[in-house]
């Protein structure tokens, strides 16, 4: 709805996260367990889902309280990409492991882990939380994959450089690498 933000970030100790009500310009909520790789809200803005690079984990929040809701320790996750139906979520993790994984929102389970084999820089769900499309650093690559079966059901090649972002149009028929 467009009146919150968050920020979030690592001090080589510990993670602060901070919940910002746009309105009256000022912080609303600080919390020192969420995390530093990533953040995103659900579309309909009452969850906050964190990412923790340092910590190998992922909590999901309610945004209007703050209180923690649902976690669990996975990868060391760069960032979080919520469906538009939010019903389920994607953890981009680190470098190294080229690779994503699925979440259920609800339960909190893990769903898929989709290897794509190359450092992924970046996830986007269609418009129908059907398809999700993944960004590839070093093979060039970019993958279309279902949601749900996690099957590939395209493999785009042919790109001059590295991926860095992925998008599908509001309609859900183009797709931007």
């Amino acid at each position: 709805d467009g009146k919150f933000m968050v920020t979030a970030g690592f001090d080589g100790a510990r993670t602060h996260t901070t919940l910002w009500d746009l309105d009256a310009m000022q912080s609303i909520s600080q919390n020192s367990e969420a995390g530093d790789g990533g953040v995103a809200f659900t579309s309909d803005g009452k969850q906050l889902i964190f990412a923790s690079d340092t910590f190998k984990s992922f909590a999901i929040y309610d945004a209007k309280n703050m209180k923690r809701l649902l976690g669990s320790k996975t990868c060391q996750s760069s960032n979080v990409v919520v469906s538009p139906n939010n019903k389920i979520f994607v953890l981009i993790c680190n470098a190294k492991d080229k690779f994503f994984e699925v979440w259920d929102l609800t339960s909190g389970g893990q769903t898929l882990t989709l290897f794509h084999g190359s450092t992924v820089a970046d996830v986007a769900f269609s418009p129908d939380s059907a398809l999700i499309v993944s960004a590839g650093v070093e093979d060039k690559i970019a993958k279309l994959w279902d949601a749900h079966t996690g099957n590939t059901l395209r493999t785009f090649e042919g790109h001059s450089s590295a991926i860095g972002r992925v998008a599908f149009s509001a309609d859900g028929k183009t797709l931007t690498t």
